[in-house]
């Protein structure tokens, strides 16, 4: 018998830099989703932002660390003031190994003015 044992856990966001339904949220800057496992640079794709019901473009998405995706907005004067944002990681979001996230993620918060 093996003295360890070991489990697999789905996919998923540890903590975030924003919070769903906060307000008051900064303009500017950075935005960090810790992730529970390494993510696969190729698949940053399944991340969208949407500002109101638009798609939403002035922004990057990198991989400071291999388990956190920072988004960077970068729209001269940042996001728009008191306006309602999303962020969405879609289901396609994996990680190294392939491995999907079970289902989509989504932020939704009002920036301040």
């Amino acid at each position: 018998t093996s003295a360890f044992s070991f489990k697999v856990e789905p996919l998923a966001v540890r903590s975030s830099g924003v919070n769903d339904g906060d307000t008051g949220v900064a303009r500017t800057g950075t935005i960090d989703l810790v992730m529970s496992a390494p993510i696969s640079s190729t698949s940053l794709s399944a991340l969208t932002v949407r500002e109101g019901t638009t798609a939403y473009t002035q922004f990057t998405a990198t991989l400071p660390f291999p388990q956190t995706i920072r988004i960077t907005w970068t729209a001269a004067t940042g996001l728009a003031a008191n306006q309602q944002y999303t962020i969405s990681l879609g289901a396609t979001i994996s990680d190294l190994y392939n491995q999907p996230a079970p289902m989509a993620t989504m932020y939704t918060f009002t920036t301040g003015s």
